[in-house]
């Protein structure tokens, strides 16, 4: 609440009356840094919890689809109205978070076939049947898990740039 006194007492105060040095009207002007660590930790935080309880609450995907467009929209508006200018960032924490993905799939792939399996015994006599859509996606999760894609791709961009001719 005082910096935003601070800003507008500032602000107010004309040119030569302001006995500010540059420092400390970057300290009072600037936001506060930026914690990509955070964001990144809330983004899986939505998408996981969404996943954990989809079995038992299957509206928590269209909830977290919600939540990342409007989490995505305020981080949006933070970064470029108030956070001050990040220093430059390696893509480590993005690349991390992105070679998980396949693993979260088949870990919820899996859960959502044991669960249906075990809940829906009971009413279904042909329970295979129903639950054929959960199968289809764990297989396809355990061949992008085994399937070394990434590589593949790195591979592929890799090869095209060396053949490139630059002048």
């Amino acid at each position: 609440m005082m910096r935003i006194f601070k800003r507008w007492y500032y602000s107010r105060q004309k040119e030569e009356d302001c006995i500010l040095t540059q420092a400390e009207a970057n300290e009072i002007f600037e936001g506060p840094k930026l914690d990509m660590a955070n964001v990144y930790a809330n983004l899986m935080n939505i998408i996981l919890t969404a996943m954990f309880f989809h079995p038992l609450l299957p509206i928590s995907i269209p909830i977290a689809f919600a939540g990342c467009f409007v989490t995505f929209w305020v981080n949006k508006w933070v970064f470029l109205r108030r956070i001050k200018r990040p220093e430059d960032m390696s893509g480590m924490m993005a690349n991390f978070f992105s070679n998980l993905i396949p693993e979260i799939a088949l870990i919820w792939a899996l859960s959502l076939a044991l669960f249906y399996r075990r809940i829906y015994a009971d009413q279904f006599q042909d329970i295979e049947q129903k639950i054929i859509p959960t199968w289809v996606v764990l297989g396809f999760s355990i061949f992008f898990v085994m399937m070394p894609v990434r590589y593949l791709i790195a591979r592929s961009v890799q090869d095209d740039a060396e053949t490139t001719i630059t002048y």
